[in-house]
């Protein structure tokens, strides 16, 4: 088949010809010189196949996937002869007018001019194989930036409908077919020439845009960002492991994996979401096991773990079978640290138990409830703000949650000096460990002076009574065994002291193993090595767990321990570092302090709260919603590592390819033959898993990924 000349009949060459019965007679219809010459000059035949096919569109044209696309005179021979000129239905009059025809023509142009200036055949293909190739990757880019815009944005990238040819620019919106084929829509309304000629000519099997394509670049860019986080945390070294549990829109369980390390180029502590995982079995066994799987799956050191953090649910925090119990077995300095959040809501929980705060509380959600659950009552309770309260920005009572004090403080007027302060540090990812305490050990003493300071609860009284008036004397269905002479005594030993005495007495009991574990490593802090009772036998139980990951004798870690408090001695109060990541950025900076640097570099990776995970619900609650429950959990895993993670730049270029690998792998739904491709970003040329032509698309090399 030769481009530059047509076809020739050799000799006594006897055409062929197609036989069929018209009227009874049988007639033939062959075909001829006249069908290969002038117009049809870009028609060859094919003795071997004995059939036509059309040069230009062979040699130039983009291969179909899955039969979808040219078929005869492309893919097959035509051997039909019945009617090939005919303006109306000639099979080869009907060829010419394709689009993909008259494409297939101008490149064949181009290709004659440059044979004809003496262009070396070889660097024509070469030319054309890279000049389509960077014009894929600009397209593959757009797409790529596209679902990153959407991903930030925790937008919904399908519609009800979005299959088949995309709209090009310039024609009607089709929002029905999301809202991704509509942005692409938009961007080539609004000049992206790129997009633009992509819509217009791209084959109907190289659009890009279909779900499976979709999956695969989200896939590649969830690989990207992990991977950036898994660095992150090879490069920091210690790591504790934080984790809940959840249950999605579809009714399934997730578990949320969130890790804490301290970032080596900046001292600051960081807690990332690696990983939602579906949850088939819940006891702490097989939570334990799917959590370290996790770790194994992305390559990470288990070994490397010095802390894991979870609520107080006994699946994971029990001591026989729970989570923290089957990862201790397997990583002895994995120290388990409850929650603090989760502890101090437990003890405000168990404070409310007082009878006449339960009351108060039921009165509350009782009137929230008659106004919220009707519009008309709500319509008059607005009314009546405007009417009485005229300067309030409030339009609706709040409704209280159960679990969450913070949502509390705006109704309960009770904490509402003590709830933000607490409730904000405790949640905050560059919280150490030692900060969390002492937030601890000052609620108490605030609470302790709240009981001390009589004033304090007779403002509060006076402020009830101006309220609501007279405040009455309970009444007693037996005769009362001590006497309260009037309704403000009664109130504030019954009242305002139990809930303070009950919030103490449950601070000191549920934190107490925190303080124990927090007192044995602050003895590294310059603020209390410094003073005269401090000594190495406070540290001693830190050291001896943690004695495999300090890779030294206990003689050496008390030698430098020496060394470390004397520095500190010779400075003054105010020199001294107060946090743990300011002690750590200096033992880094002297560089003689190499175990007190990793003692404090674990110190500050304890766990404190499962806020970050805590909070990771609330991104699977934005992009799993009722109307997006099918998601499935690569997807929801990539769009979470967009939503979450915005703070990380995403490598465009490191993403194509990633997603020029997959195609390649075996893993790949296009590598696999469900959606047949044309490589036309580097790969060969597949159709229906058969290498087709692979020296047009040839395999490109490390340098041109």
């Amino acid at each position: 088949m030769t481009l530059l000349k047509p076809w020739e009949a050799p000799a006594g060459f006897k055409w062929p010809y197609t036989e069929r019965t018209c009227s009874g007679k049988q007639r033939r219809n062959y075909l001829g010189p006249q069908h290969l010459s002038g117009k049809f000059e870009c028609f060859s035949f094919s003795p071997e196949k004995q059939g036509l096919y059309c040069k230009v569109c062979v040699l130039f044209g983009t291969p179909a996937a899955r039969g979808i696309g040219p078929g005869q005179l492309v893919r097959t021979p035509l051997t039909h002869y019945q009617d090939l000129t005919s303006e109306s239905s000639g099979s080869l009059t009907n060829h010419l007018k394709q689009l993909y025809h008259i494409t297939n023509t101008e490149r064949a142009g181009i290709f004659r001019k440059q044979f004809a200036a003496g262009v070396d055949v070889a660097d024509i293909q070469d030319k054309a194989a890279a000049s389509e190739r960077d014009n894929n990757r600009r397209v593959l880019m757009r797409l790529l930036r596209c679902i990153e815009h959407m991903g930030r944005l925790g937008q919904p990238l399908r519609g009800h409908r979005d299959s088949g040819q995309p709209p090009a620019g310039g024609a009607a919106p089709a929002y029905e077919q999301g809202a991704f084929r509509a942005t692409l829509q938009l961007m080539a309304d609004c000049g992206d020439q790129t997009i633009q000629r992509h819509l217009a000519k791209a084959g109907r099997n190289a659009t890009y845009i279909s779900p499976h394509i979709q999956n695969e670049l989200i896939g590649c860019v969830d690989a990207v960002m992990k991977d950036a986080v898994v660095r992150e945390v090879q490069a920091a070294e210690f790591f504790s492991l934080l984790a809940d549990e959840t249950t999605d829109i579809s009714s399934k369980e997730q578990l949320s994996v969130c890790l804490r390390y301290v970032q080596p180029d900046s001292s600051c502590v960081r807690e990332r979401l690696l990983w939602f995982e579906e949850v088939p079995d819940l006891t702490g066994a097989g939570l334990a096991s799917q959590l370290l799987g996790v770790l194994a799956k992305h390559n990470i050191d288990k070994d490397k773990m010095v802390g894991q953090g979870y609520d107080g649910a006994a699946a994971m925090s029990g001591k026989e079978r729970g989570v923290q119990h089957h990862i201790s077995k397997e990583v002895p300095t994995a120290a388990y640290t409850h929650c603090m959040s989760h502890v101090l809501n437990l003890c405000l929980v168990k404070a409310t138990e007082v009878k006449e705060l339960r009351a108060a509380v039921a009165i509350m959600n009782a009137v929230t409830n008659f106004f919220n659950e009707s519009n008309k009552r709500l319509l008059t309770l607005q009314a009546g703000i405007a009417e009485k309260c005229p300067e309030s920005s409030r339009s609706r009572l709040k409704k209280r949650c159960e679990t969450r004090w913070v949502e509390n403080q705006e109704a309960t007027e009770v904490f509402k000096e003590l709830m933000p302060a607490v409730t904000h540090a405790l949640t905050s990812p560059n919280q150490d460990f030692l900060q969390a305490l002492d937030s601890v050990t000052d609620a108490v003493e605030v609470l302790q002076s709240l009981r001390e300071d009589s004033e304090k609860f007779h403002s509060l009284f006076d402020g009830v009574e101006e309220a609501v008036g007279d405040v009455p004397m309970p009444r007693w269905a037996k005769v009362a065994s001590t006497r309260n002479n009037c309704a403000r005594e009664y109130y504030r030993i019954n009242v305002y002291l139990a809930f303070i005495d009950t919030c103490l007495g449950q601070i000191n009991e549920r934190f107490r193993s925190h303080l124990s574990r927090g007192v044995r490593l602050s003895a590294l802090l310059p603020t209390v090595c410094t003073k005269s009772r401090t000594s190495f036998e406070e540290l001693r139980p830190a050291v001896d767990m943690y004695s495999r990951l300090l890779d030294c004798s206990s003689d050496q870690v008390e030698a430098e321990f020496r060394l470390w408090q004397k520095r500190w001695l010779r400075c003054e109060a105010h020199e001294r570092p107060r946090t743990v990541l300011e002690a750590l950025a200096e033992a880094r900076t002297a560089g003689s302090f190499p175990v007190i640097a990793r003692l404090l570099h674990i110190f500050a990776t304890l766990p404190v709260t499962t806020a970050t995970s805590e909070r990771s619900f609330s991104a699977l609650k934005r992009l799993k919603t009722y109307l997006r429950s099918t998601l499935t959990e690569d997807r929801l895993n990539g769009l979470a590592m967009l939503y979450v993670h915005r703070d990380i730049p995403l490598d465009g270029d490191e993403a194509i390819s990633a997603l020029i690998e997959a195609l390649e792998s075996e893993e790949s739904v296009l590598a696999r033959g469900d959606v047949d491709i044309v490589e036309n970003a580097g790969l060969k040329l597949v159709v229906e898993g058969e290498t087709v032509c692979e020296d047009r698309f040839p395999r490109p090399v490390a340098a041109e990924r």
